[in-house]
């Protein structure tokens, strides 16, 4: 695989680190909202579902697409492939010791190995597609959009792993987390409003793909409602030299940074910064991030000095220590207690949790087929995760979905479980309440 393809590994999969960590009780909730979902009785209401792909009156099967074998898919795996399938696990393990699924119908994961191409992904969806019901998740953005047309076609549902507003747009989709776009929007006004100002120079380094643009558009809208210039935008292919584009940022006396990276090209950006004595505010988006930068193992202590001094990551949700956390983490004692913390274990939990709740509706109507599920996405109403994650008002149709528009502003801190320490929880700023994704 060429280094496009890598950097759309990173781009996308990357989900928010810090992002999530779910709320205590899943299963209530799940029982909640089927409660108080559907205002039309569906036909087959009350009575036990109907068996078809996935479901067979006793067991619940999800798919997950992920990376397992190949030169960059046994990479994406140690990274964020295995901790994410880990955190899905550990909470249907969690649900299944109770009975399942509305106390009725376990849940079993069967994985299909995308290697981290698209076209090896497809084949290990057409692999698995008639054994499931639904699925728990697809990693890697080009995996998502080779599947899209397939899972309309198939009337499937999904979910992803990744923040890119889009998905909020395809009904099959089940998008949970604050977008990279108002990541970018919260996190400058953040700096505005926090040492910096509209007389700043704010600046941009992006990577040249589509999680770059996502960023980039975000940091756009924030310029035209707080009213300043971008001075500004230097892009970059990912994993490759960025000397150049940081010397940029140098010239132009740049003293904040948006910085929309994964964490293949974070590590080297900001040692490039550290020897040409580039010095500002870089604000990261969360896949920037990853817990090992301050650890004990990193050696290169001028890059650590570094981060904690200059870098702030925007990002969603709460700490992995957090009391709203607690549910989360007692199932990860019990069920995977070698599991250090690290944010896509923290995301895989969360997206089992938004599963659970929609499955909860579908049984609560009676109907755990295919179409019947993507109706029960429209009649959850509102994802909740207690407090880990702002909540997802669903609605009735993608029309009517509204993304959270908080995000969590944490700053760099070795003690902290996963390197970082929250500086403002649930941060939202006046662009974020009006930002609306066109495509």
């Amino acid at each position: 695989m060429n280094k496009k393809s890598l950097a759309r590994f990173v781009g996308f999969v990357a989900v928010a680190a810090l992002v999530v960590a779910a709320c205590g009780g899943g299963d209530k909730t799940a029982a909640s909202n089927a409660k108080n979902s559907s205002t039309t009785k569906p036909a087959n209401a009350g009575k036990a579902p109907k068996t078809g792909p996935g479901f067979d009156g006793t067991t619940i099967k999800l798919g997950v697409i992920t990376p397992q074998s190949g030169a960059i898919g046994k990479v994406v795996a140690d990274a964020i492939g295995t901790p994410l399938t880990s955190g899905n696990q550990v909470y249907w393990d969690a649900v299944n010791a109770k009975g399942g699924v509305a106390g009725k119908y376990k849940v079993q994961l069967e994985t299909g190995d995308s290697q981290y191409d698209a076209t090896i992904g497809l084949q290990a969806y057409d692999k698995i597609k008639n054994d499931v019901a639904a699925f728990q998740q697809v990693l890697g953005t080009q995996v998502l959009q080779a599947m899209q047309p397939k899972l309309q076609v198939d009337q499937v549902s999904a979910s992803p792993a990744t923040l890119d507003a889009a998905w909020t747009l395809d009904p099959n989709l089940i998008p949970i987390a604050t977008s990279y776009q108002l990541l970018s929007i919260n996190g400058i006004d953040y700096y505005l409003n926090n040492g910096g100002s509209k007389t700043k120079n704010i600046c941009l380094l992006a990577q040249d793909d589509a999680y770059g643009e996502a960023g980039v558009q975000g940091a756009t809208y924030e310029a035209q409602k707080a009213g300043f210039t971008i001075k500004t935008t230097q892009r970059y292919p990912t994993l490759t030299d960025k000397t150049a584009q940081i010397q940029a940022l140098k010239d132009n006396a740049c003293d904040a940074v948006l910085f929309v990276a994964t964490l293949a090209d974070t590590k080297s950006a900001i040692q490039t910064a550290v020897q040409i004595k580039f010095n500002a505010r870089w604000i990261a988006l969360s896949p920037a991030w990853q817990p090992t930068y301050v650890s004990a193992s990193e050696t290169d202590a001028s890059f650590k000095t570094y981060l904690q001094q200059n870098m702030w990551v925007s990002s969603t949700g709460v700490a992995w220590d957090s009391p709203l956390n607690q549910q989360m983490l007692a199932d990860q004692a019990k069920y995977a207690p070698t599991q250090k913390p690290d944010p896509y274990f923290a995301y895989g939990y969360a997206q089992a949790q938004a599963m659970d709740q929609i499955l909860a509706v579908a049984v609560k109507n009676g109907d755990l087929s295919r179409t019947g599920i993507l109706n029960a996405i429209n009649g959850v109403g509102t994802l909740k995760f207690g407090g880990a994650l702002p909540d997802f008002v669903y609605g009735t149709s993608v029309s009517t979905r509204k993304q959270p528009t908080a995000a969590t502003i944490f700053g760099v801190d070795p003690a902290a479980p996963e390197g970082l320490k929250a500086l403002n929880a649930n941060y939202t700023s006046a662009a974020a309440k009006t930002f609306k994704f066109t495509p």
